[in-house]
């Protein structure tokens, strides 16, 4: 009877192992984050975008492996700058900044601010989603 306490005993400590060992190397879950903004003055605006991953237990991204912010700027309805920056180090956060002049004083700006996440062993990136800033002078 002995015998057979111990056996039990051992394979009941064996599962609780695995299950233990099978949390810790559960995938990272991950929430994309993005933050931005555009700002017009007198001749010309101001506009940052940002994308970040932050580790998240609810997250719905696992393995993420990089991150890009991609940042086009309209003056009137006509194209100006498209520029984007990526980060594929963890902590995975990158933000694109930069400014655009115009010789008119009266002026309608907008932003689109594009959001990306690349996972597991991807080689391209895909949108997490995209938001569109609007601001005058």
């Amino acid at each position: 009877m002995k015998k057979r306490s111990i056996i039990v005993l051992s394979m009941i400590m064996a599962i609780v192992l695995l299950f233990s060992t099978g949390m810790a190397f559960a995938a990272t879950k991950y929430i994309i984050t993005s933050t931005g903004y555009i700002d017009a003055y007198g001749y010309g605006c101001d506009f940052s975008g940002t994308t970040g991953a932050t580790v998240n237990s609810n997250g719905y991204y696992t393995d993420v492996t990089g991150v890009r912010v991609r940042t086009t700027v309209y003056k009137n309805g006509i194209k100006v700058t498209d520029v984007s920056a990526d980060d594929t180090t963890s902590p995975y956060s990158v933000t694109k900044s930069g400014a655009c002049s115009s010789t008119n004083y009266s002026n309608s700006w907008k932003l689109v601010r594009t959001h990306y996440c690349k996972t597991g062993a991807q080689t391209y990136y895909t949108v997490v989603h995209s938001v569109e800033e609007y601001d005058s002078n």
